[in-house]
């Protein structure tokens, strides 16, 4: 075999010769085969801009298509209200001091697990923007697993409106009217509004990223994600609230059909209240994942627009 003068691997009297070898492609080479180089994946952060049409639809289809699952879901963690729910009912009389109790618990219960509702869709969600079929005992471990820093990043961003609505209650005359005072609270609502679109996506990040210090970072992460993009932001929740309002109205307008009016003495105090709370609690069902999903949406296509990560390297942070 012919040898290149100066080459070591040429010369078979050169101590760092490697005999020739027959590779898997049929050439021949000096020694095996390198391995293979490992893929990196490339990041080109504002290819893909967010957009408001793209988030609202995106929400929706991802809604659509886990129809089944995301009411699962929603019904799991409502047992717990209708069944307190219909039990009260039956014992304290609406109208009476015990019952404004248990109403203002019953809300309490349920925008608690109403957060346990939005860690487990916001899993569902990322999984499926990647295309995932994840099960539900799935779902529900990973989004529990979250569940502490969802909820004292949910509790600070309700805090305000709670003492808003709080105080207006306390102000309020005996015959409906508002103190001047309680009127200028609403005045505060345009400040609170803007911080909690900055903040809108702190859910998703507190799911998803894991932070420290039980979630707080995720606030900042939220206000860094939403910055420059936070009007349309706004003009996403308002669409999809839009949306939700008229499928409540829809249900109402059943309701109204098939139990009669809401605003009668027997729907408020008479027979007919527990159709109508049983009718509230399937509505919920049906469209608060929808309300969930979209902060969801929103924080994958923030961070594919501002990071260029995409959703499936988001939800393998899952595992």
């Amino acid at each position: 075999m012919p040898t290149d003068a100066g080459s070591p691997f040429r010369d078979p009297s050169d101590p760092k010769y490697r005999p020739p070898v027959r590779t898997r492609r049929g050439s021949w080479a000096t020694g095996p085969e390198p391995p293979p180089l490992p893929v990196t994946r490339v990041r080109r952060p504002g290819i893909h801009p967010f957009t408001v049409g793209e988030a609202v639809a995106t929400a929706f289809v991802v809604w659509f298509r886990g129809l089944v699952p995301f009411t699962i879901l929603a019904v799991l963690f409502a047992l717990p209200i209708l069944i307190t729910g219909v039990v009260l009912l039956s014992v304290f009389p609406a109208g009476t001091g015990g019952g404004k109790a248990w109403n203002e618990g019953l809300l309490l219960l349920q925008a608690i697990l109403n957060q346990f509702l939005a860690a487990a869709v916001t899993y569902v969600t990322v999984d499926r923007l990647r295309g995932g079929r994840t099960g539900i005992v799935e779902c529900i471990r990973k989004g529990l697993s979250r569940i502490l820093p969802v909820l004292l990043v949910s509790a600070i961003l309700s805090a305000p409106f709670y003492l808003i609505g709080l105080t207006g209650r306390l102000f309020e005359g005996r015959e409906g009217e508002y103190h001047p005072f309680a009127l200028a609270l609403i005045l505060v609502l345009i400040p609170l509004a803007i911080l909690y679109i900055a903040f809108s996506v702190a859910v998703p990040a507190a799911v998803v990223e894991r932070p420290r210090a039980l979630g707080l970072a995720a606030l900042g992460r939220s206000f860094d994600l939403t910055r420059g993009r936070r009007w349309r932001v706004f003009w996403a929740h308002v669409l999809v609230l839009l949306c939700a309002s008229a499928g409540a109205l829809l249900t109402v307008l059943l309701g109204t059909l098939l139990i009669g009016d809401p605003t009668t003495p027997e729907a408020i105090y008479g027979s007919e209240r527990l159709p109508w709370f049983i009718l509230g609690i399937v509505m919920s069902c049906l469209l608060e994942p929808l309300t969930a999903a979209l902060p969801a949406v929103i924080y994958s296509q923030l961070r594919r627009e501002k990071e260029g990560v995409e959703a499936d390297e988001i939800a393998e942070i899952f595992g």
